[in-house]
Parts: structure tokens; sequence; C-alpha cells
């Protein structure tokens, strides 16, 4: 039996027995998001990334995907913001959870679930998967 990395519970499991949780990644910077891809992969997620906060909503909308974790850069080029995707998600899909990141530390964030939480950059991937954990922790309101 292999042990899974898990946020949602704890324990182990087989691989068959629960299948892993989903992740999408939001980064313009196409270094940052292989290298974010690639840690939330060795935490245990199916990961998928896009470049732009309204390719992640069209993605979301029209894909069928589902998904457990959103990671998004704050500041990307396009229509919508880090912060925009973040409330349309917390608004569309209640039971996903969002970590917003970037290098600059924003002067206010609106008041977000505790579903929704930040990161600064740049993080460790020890950073990394204890806010990943903390988003997991608690059971959606």
């Amino acid at each position: 039996m292999r042990t899974i990395k898990t946020y949602a519970g704890s324990g182990t499991a087989s691989p068959s027995a629960m299948p892993p949780l989903r992740a999408l990644i939001v980064e313009d910077n196409p270094h940052v998001r292989r290298l974010v891809t690639l840690l939330v992969q060795e935490a245990g997620f199916d990961v998928q990334s896009v470049e732009s906060g309204d390719a992640a909503r069209l993605l979301l909308e029209h894909s069928g995907l589902e998904v457990d974790l959103v990671i998004t850069d704050l500041r990307m080029p396009g229509s919508s913001s880090g912060i925009d995707l973040a409330l349309y998600c917390q608004s569309n899909f209640p039971e996903m959870r969002v970590l917003l990141s970037s290098g600059d530390t924003p002067a206010q964030l609106p008041d977000f679930s505790r579903r929704i939480d930040f990161i600064s950059k740049p993080f460790s991937r020890e950073e990394l998967t204890s806010k990943i954990s903390g988003l997991f922790a608690h059971p959606i309101d």
C-alpha cells in the first residue's frame, strides 16, 4: 500500500480507493507556472495549468472540469485578476478552495471565506503545502 498525501482527510489509502484532488494553476509567468505545477503534483494533486484568469474562467465555465483547488497569481494579463477569479470561484463553486499568490503584498484583500487564502512569493515547498493543508483543514461553511 502506497501512502498518498491528502489535504481533505488524513491517513493512508490505496490510490485506487481515493482519487487525487484536482488543482488548477493560474499563472502568467511560464517558469513559475511550471514550478508550482510540479510542487502541487508532488503534493498528490492532478494538475492543469493556464496562463490567465480569463483562460481559467473559460475552462471552469465550459469544460466541465471539476477542480478542488485553484492557485492563482493576483496580477495577470486580461480582464480577470486573481481576485476576480477568486470571487468568481467563491460564488460559483462552493466546494472549491483558492490560494492567491503575489510577489507584492496587497494593500487589502476582500473579505473572503476560510476557503480562500494568500501566500507571498517567493514561497518554499513547505510554505505552499502548509497553506494548502490549511485550506482543506476546515469543512466548507
